[in-house]
């Protein structure tokens, strides 16, 4: 009786947690078409004033315009949904060095009844400077 109890409690708590996980939705290139490329440009643009409002990094320019990576992850947990951006772009160090810059930044928004996409958060997650006399 013991083990039956213990199992159902099991089985319980695994569908319990099974619905917790968050659901990826979509993954895409955001540099696979003209369109996405201007969303990427507007969002790096975003992620990279946000950042340096957040740091001032005075030393190092972002150039949005040359972005070498752009992805899109949407995922869904419950009613919130959260967009995280890989970004990578080029750009300069001290006015003249060439630097690569990744960057993730993240938006969350919930979805209230009834209601469209409310923006709850938005952040940089990371951001990489490669110092590189070849880039």
């Amino acid at each position: 009786m013991a083990f039956i109890i213990r199992l159902i409690i099991v089985v319980v708590l695994a569908a319990t947690m099974a619905s917790v996980h968050s659901k990826l939705i979509s993954s895409i290139s955001l540099l696979s078409s003209p369109a996405y490329k201007k969303i990427a440009t507007r969002l790096c643009e975003t992620a990279w004033a946000h950042y340096q409002n957040a740091t001032s990094p005075i030393r190092i320019t972002g150039d949005c315009k040359n972005i070498d990576e752009a992805t899109r992850l949407i995922t869904v947990d419950g009613r919130d949904v959260s967009s995280k951006y890989f970004l990578v772009f080029r750009g300069k160090e001290f006015g003249s060095f060439p630097v690569q810059i990744r960057m993730s930044y993240h938006e969350e928004f919930v979805h209230e009844d009834g209601k469209d996409l409310i923006a709850k958060d938005r952040w940089v997650d990371e951001v990489i400077v490669t110092r590189d006399r070849e880039l």
